[in-house]
């Protein structure tokens, strides 16, 4: 049986700053587990297979039972509250639904103090994991039968209808991940004919259907390169001459976006080099799999700007393929000529360093689950043996997951986000004095996974900034400060302050409280941008901070009147679709569904900003009360709640209008302060810019 372990390093070969807190691996033990507890986890596998393709989201079954039975706490003496249509919201009905939902929160809080979740569902992530395994030999040490037979399970359960995979687990079927989840059936030990129901072979009739895996992105042409299933003459050029550029050029790699550079130097790399894996008996045939024309007979310079309809987001322009083919048919051939070589030998020196610097900062976690595989095959392409590649291996389990769907690779971890946000839910409710283990565990999390020094070696020739008094999204070790994750934490710590001391055993030093102010004054912009549900949540919440609401605010009253043009009328919800993010505008969920996650954030930016609570958002409430999950309605908010509807009833007033009611649209002051919208002098603050110290700022101590 899978058993979570948290906080533990017992390999000679991993090192932390912080003694492991917030690590997260999954071990299978045969011993763990009551008969009745594998019954329980075997029927969540078959439930989720079989209703995969209406619910394509795990729900962590397996750590939530073995979080729940480790912490004692009985979740069922505290009753399900179930609201009918013409049900009131009371205050007994949300505060028994909000003591329900902390009672759950406390019980899959991990002894580490953070809350462990999967932080997954994009399909690209596990096969280039299964690929370097394979290549580099270490595919039958790393994962044992069990591992190897939780990867199948997943694969298989996130298969689309049509046979192919999708981008991520709601997408449209994609070359991409349909050809890389193919190849990783055939490396795990699939035959061309296996899985259920001949999966394997509608897998590659999807391929073949779609003209093979020629048409395969950048990506999969660089992972398949590097396997052997396709040829680097297929490939547009990654020169890893870019990383020589002076960085006062627009066109420096050091101005490029951190996650752009970090998984740009080891494919540059690996291009540079142009690696190839062993070709084994598999991989040929493989070749013989995956192209609807025979391998030798392929034109691979045609392959270059191939790119099917269907992975295609934003189509490549006229000026591109210029770029491209003048540096395939003339940079290339010049980095093969003296002295030119030599260019691209100081280019590849250059990315090595870049890579070894990441890892040694990141305990060879390194940024995210893609670098964590392209490192390891660096390294392997310029020393198998070398000492680098070893320590990558002991870190390859922080990256998997099992849940009821099967084993994955996830993009890194979401420990500190997690943390931060339930810590907040708990101290906004009237229950702290019922829940203050866990908030003093989680007080203690949140202290440790603070970053304590900015990253050794160079960090200002790696490109790399300040990270000192910030926090990650993941933990500790990792250190890739977060903007929005230091910004909650700091809140976290400083609306502890405000609490009993018995609250929280061990206080944090004030230097360190500055030092994540001093981080956070470095990195204000003054820029808004589209507002989706999510994005209209935390805007308006630090808009509301500032002072602004729908009363002086014509930039809040729109964004609240956005909010409520996109409530789906049927329910009282939200349901944005993920959509929204590709098409960079609003698209709601196919059937018009509402979302929970998605109606909280609406409710809480609309509660932020102030808006007049309509019968209609009040139904809404009861909405969020029926899926047990609420986070904004508690004593305090009920009782505002309350005096917003009594000042709406008036003659006037009427409660099927939707839009921000006009007793908050009263004048503007008139002088009032400038707007957010107007932009500051420097749009663009640098460090240089702000106050170098934060102690003039007032914070309590913890």
């Amino acid at each position: 049986m899978w058993k979570l372990e948290v906080a533990k390093g017992d390999d000679s070969l991993l090192f932390s700053t912080n003694n492991f807190v917030g690590r997260q691996v999954w071990k299978f033990d045969r011993d763990y587990g009551t008969l009745k507890e594998l019954e329980q986890l075997q029927k969540a596998r078959e439930n989720f297979s079989q209703n995969r393709f209406q619910v394509k989201a795990s729900s962590d079954v397996f750590k939530n039972l073995q979080l729940i039975k480790e912490s004692g706490i009985d979740l069922l003496s505290i009753p399900a509250v179930r609201l009918g249509d013409k049900e009131d919201v009371t205050v007994e009905k949300t505060e028994t639904a909000l003591r329900k939902a902390f009672r759950f929160t406390s019980a899959i809080q991990a002894s580490d103090g953070h809350w462990p979740s999967e932080f997954s569902a994009q399909l690209f992530l596990t096969p280039p994991l299964i690929i370097c395994l394979y290549v580099t030999r270490t595919l039958d040490t790393m994962l044992s039968f069990e591992h190897k037979k939780e990867m199948l399970r997943y694969i298989y359960n996130h298969q689309n209808e049509d046979g192919g995979w999708g981008f991520h687990i709601e997408s449209h079927s994609t070359m991409l991940c349909t050809a890389l989840n193919y190849v990783a059936l055939r490396l795990l030990g699939e035959e061309p004919e296996g899985g259920k129901d001949g999966a394997v072979a509608k897998g590659r009739k999807w391929i073949l259907d779609h003209g093979g895996a020629i048409s395969i992105q950048i990506w999969g042409k660089i992972y398949l390169s590097v396997l052997g299933v396709y040829e680097w003459a297929g490939c547009n050029p990654v020169p890893p001459e870019l990383l020589l550029v002076p960085t006062f050029l627009p066109f420096s790699s050091a101005k490029l976006w951190c996650y752009l550079r970090t998984i740009y130097t080891p494919i540059a790399y690996l291009y540079g080099k142009r690696f190839v894996g062993p070709i084994t008996n598999l991989v040929v045939a493989i070749r013989s799999e995956i192209y609807i024309q025979p391998y030798d007979q392929i034109d691979w310079n045609k392959a270059r700007h191939l790119c099917l309809q269907e992975d295609l987001y934003i189509p490549r322009s006229l000026v591109q393929n210029v770029i491209w083919d003048g540096l395939y048919y003339i940079g290339e051939a010049l980095v093969k000529r003296w002295p030119f070589s030599k260019l691209r030998d100081k280019a590849l020196e250059k990315a090595m360093r870049h890579i070894r610097c990441e890892d040694e900062n990141t305990r060879y976690l390194t940024h995210a689950c893609l670098e964590k595989a392209l490192h390891m095959f660096a390294y392997w392409a310029e020393d198998p043996t070398q000492e680098a590649f070893k320590l990558h291996l002991p870190r390859v389990p922080d990256y998997l997951w099992v849940a009821e769907d099967g084993m994955k690779m996830q993009n890194l971890g979401c420990q500190l986000w997690d943390a931060v946000f339930a810590t907040q839910a708990v101290m906004e409710s009237d229950f702290t004095d019922e829940y203050g283990s866990t908030l003093r565990k989680a007080h203690e999390f949140i202290k440790q996974t603070q970053i304590l020094e900015n990253r050794s070696r160079d960090y200002k020739d790696m490109y790399w900034y300040i990270s000192k008094g910030a926090w990650p999204l993941a933990d500790g070790d990792q250190g890739w400060q977060v903007s929005d994750c230091t910004a909650e934490a700091l809140k976290v710590l400083l609306l502890m302050s405000e609490m009993p001391s018995d609250m929280v055993v061990n206080s944090v030093e004030a230097k360190r409280l500055y030092d994540a102010v001093d981080f956070l004054l470095t990195l204000q912009v003054w820029e808004l941008g589209d507002l989706p549900t999510y994005a209209a949540f935390f805007a308006l919440r630090g808009l509301a901070a500032a002072g602004k609401t729908c009363r002086n605010s014509e930039i809040v009253r729109k964004a609240c009147d956005l909010l409520l043009s996109k409530r789906v009328k049927k329910s009282g919800g939200w349901g944005e679709s993920y959509l929204s993010c590709r098409n960079l505008e609003y698209i709601q969920l196919e059937g018009n569904r509402s979302n929970l996650v998605q109606t909280a954030w609406a409710m809480m930016g609309l509660i932020h900003c102030g808006a007049a609570i309509t019968s209609a958002l009040i139904a809404v409430a009861g909405l969020v009360l029926g899926w047990i999950a609420i986070e904004i309605a508690c004593k305090p908010c009920l009782e505002k709640g309350r005096q917003a509807i009594d000042r709406s009833l008036n003659p006037d007033y009427d409660p099927d209008d939707d839009t921000v009611s006009s007793d908050v649209r009263a004048p503007l002051n008139p002088n009032p302060d400038p707007d957010l919208q107007e932009h500051h002098p420097n749009p663009n603050p640098k460090a240089a810019d702000v106050e170098p110290s934060a102690a003039s700022i007032p914070i309590k101590v913890i």
